[in-house]
């Protein structure tokens, strides 16, 4: 069973991977007719040797924003 993510910063036990990347946009629209315009992106890291994203719990989301 893996650690918990709080054991594993205190330690700063890290891990390299070969892995994949997603980058999907996030829209954001204010108002009833305003034309909705990139707020930000979600990052999705995954191993490469998955391919089946639903349920993992080797997988890092990162949500990102447009400064």
């Amino acid at each position: 069973m893996a650690e918990p993510a709080e054991q594993c910063v205190k330690r700063q036990q890290y891990a390299n991977m070969s892995s994949e990347i997603i980058l999907k946009p996030r829209a954001e629209a204010e108002g009833d007719a305003a034309r909705p315009q990139l707020g930000g992106v979600l990052v999705t890291v995954v191993p490469s040797d998955k391919k089946n994203i639903h349920g993992m719990t080797d997988a890092v989301l990162a949500p990102c924003s447009i400064i």
